[in-house]
């Protein structure tokens, strides 16, 4: 019988009453942020100015102007010396899905028939804040959206470098399905850092990899299983391992993290985390979850 390798989470044969924590693995060090891009204090006439250099990733760019002022105008009257300080507090504000945010921006309580292009069209006119690097939202609230442009916003800000992962999927004979996700896991990870898909690092894709819940992270589905082999290939990673590693444990979940685990929004959220946070005295960690 081999002996297990060091470090290799078991979880799968654990008796039904064993109440332990689970085994950890060492949380990989917090990387250090990238400066800010050169719009994150910019006016939104700047801003705005700037929307003709996406125009050929989002040809109807111009239709969305309007929109993209109006989301603007309202992180304008939040606190904050950057786009990016205010977009943390409207993240914060309207949490994680994917309507919330937009039914804030359109001035709704819900979506309707009135107000449904405006809504719909608002997810559109984020691709090119996005791309320009104006914000950088959190891997959790990038989860949580249905954008369609993450490809559009890795070949706009490098379309060789784009182009040759492409082609170097191509001749690996990655399956289409797998190929196109990993390049749109990518783009996630670029709105999120702020750099190119040359940039990219092995520990910026770890770094998903460990900041979402398992319910939010499909690794096989994700398309790194995929890429990552590509990407260590063309040495543009650098890490011991040339296939994706297995997924990092970091830990128990805080009381926040249980309950964005299961989605928990609108006023009841606070309330519950302080209850919880008070019951957790008295309960070991598997009852508490």
């Amino acid at each position: 019988m081999t002996t297990p390798p060091i470090n290799k989470i078991q979880t799968a044969r654990r008796s039904w009453n064993d109440h332990t924590p689970p085994p950890q693995e060492r949380q990989p060090p917090a990387l250090p942020p990238i400066p800010s891009g050169p719009l994150t204090s910019a006016s939104i006439e700047d801003i705005i100015n700037r929307l003709e250099d996406c125009s050929p990733y989002w040809p109807q760019v111009y239709e969305h102007r309007a929109r993209i002022r109006r989301l603007l105008g309202h992180l304008r009257q939040l606190p904050g010396e950057t786009w990016q300080d205010r977009w943390a507090l409207f993240e914060g504000q309207v949490g994680h899905d994917a309507l919330t945010w937009r039914l804030r921006i359109a001035g709704g309580s819900s979506k309707n028939t009135k107000n449904r292009s405006e809504v719909e069209g608002l997810n559109a006119a984020m691709g090119p804040l996005l791309a320009l690097d104006v914000m950088r939202p959190s891997h959790r609230w990038i989860a949580g959206q249905r954008f369609a442009f993450w490809k559009a916003l890795s070949r706009f800000r490098d379309p060789a470098h784009t182009a040759e992962l492409e082609n170097a999927l191509l001749h690996a004979k990655a399956s289409p399905a797998q190929a196109t996700s990993g390049i749109l896991t990518l783009g996630r990870i670029q709105a999120h850092t702020g750099k190119s898909i040359r940039q990219l690092t092995a520990e910026d894709i770890l770094d998903l990899t460990t900041q979402l819940p398992g319910k939010l992270i499909d690794v096989s589905r994700s398309g790194l299983t995929a890429v990552w082999p590509v990407l260590h290939g063309l040495g543009w990673i650098r890490h011991d391992s040339g296939t994706m590693p297995t997924r990092l444990r970091v830990g128990p979940k805080t009381v926040d993290e249980m309950v964005d685990y299961y989605d928990i929004t609108g006023p009841c959220r606070e309330p519950l985390i302080r209850y919880l946070q008070v019951r957790s005295a008295g309960l070991d960690y598997a009852s508490l979850c």
